[in-house]
């Protein structure tokens, strides 16, 4: 059964992402409003643009954490919304309920994650190999951004609340209405299209696009929207990691290499992550078969709302 293509459907995809954004910009703007006025009890007596460049300063170093506590707030909304929606949507017919899958199955999700992570990752950086300098650009604030704050706090808002927050959005809201106006794979592309939208740069728009379709990919096959967080937060988990690890690494030795054969080196990269990506969803594919809740165990549910 689907559900008819009106204004209230596309206003139902639309607006958990537009929600989500205000909270955002709501915070930062608050946060910074409440730096520049610190700075300029703390900075009495110093000229305008030098409270105004230390309040940037400032500001820049926060903003994760700005963003991290917006995400906190949003995380009980949308945990609210998806329920209410996922409860409608069971009982008007449009989804049925299914039991859980066994939990050990769970960890093809974080191997397909990891796989996914790292092609994802080299695809980008093959792109970049052929992206002019202000596509680059584009992601020289966020990647500021994160390096500014701690580990802690990195691992906490990419790895913790942002997978639960985004997934719920991206895949509990979004992907879910356009499932139930549409078929899969349109649901899978446009709403890792918005999701790679969302994240506003040339860099991670790609790279959001690929995770949001193997987000997508589990969050139908498993049936429970901890599949989807659970890939994302791997996957971030593993990218963080990589990261940490590969800044106190000794470069130096790293050998000059022309672009093609840089080029060349990321794309045999790229499709040999690739062939993990589809080992890991042939076998979610295979052995991942959640069964359909009886209709006697739905009605009492539904009799419950």
């Amino acid at each position: 059964m689907k559900e008819k293509i009106t204004f209230r459907s596309i206003w139902g995809i639309i607006s958990p992402i537009l929600v989500y954004y205000l909270i955002q910009v709501a915070l930062v703007n608050l946060g910074y409003l409440l730096i520049h006025f610190l700075c300029n009890i703390r900075m009495q007596g110093s000229d305008l643009q030098t409270i105004e460049r230390a309040a940037y300063d400032l500001y820049r170093h926060y903003v994760l954490h700005l963003n991290l506590l917006a995400g906190m707030i949003a995380i009980p909304i949308f945990l609210f919304w998806y329920s209410r929606d996922d409860a409608k949507s069971l009982f008007k017919g449009y989804i049925k309920k299914y039991e859980m899958v066994n939990p050990l199955k769970y960890s093809f999700v974080a191997f397909l994650g990891l796989s996914t992570m790292m092609a994802a990752n080299y695809f980008v950086s093959l792109l970049m190999q052929f992206m002019p300098d202000f596509m680059i650009q584009s992601y020289e604030d966020t990647g500021e951004i994160l390096n500014n704050a701690s580990i802690g706090i990195q691992v906490l808002s990419t790895v913790v609340i942002a997978p639960i927050v985004e997934e719920l959005i991206f895949r509990g809201l979004v992907f879910s209405k356009i499932r139930r106006i549409s078929n899969v794979k349109i649901a899978a592309v446009l709403s890792a299209l918005l999701f790679g939208i969302y994240h506003g740069n040339w860099i991670q728009a790609p790279y959001a696009f690929l995770m949001g379709l193997a987000a997508a990919y589990v969050y139908e096959k498993y049936k429970n929207i901890l599949a989807p967080i659970l890939l994302h937060a791997s996957a971030n988990l593993f990218s963080a990691l990589i990261l940490y690890y590969a800044v106190g690494a000794n470069t130096e030795s790293a050998p000059d290499l022309s672009n093609g054969v840089t080029a060349a080196l990321l794309l045999m990269l790229t499709v040999f992550m690739t062939g993990f990506v589809i080992l890991f969803g042939v076998i979610i594919h295979w052995t991942v078969k959640p069964k359909e809740v009886s209709d006697e165990i739905v009605d009492h549910y539904n009799s419950m709302l």
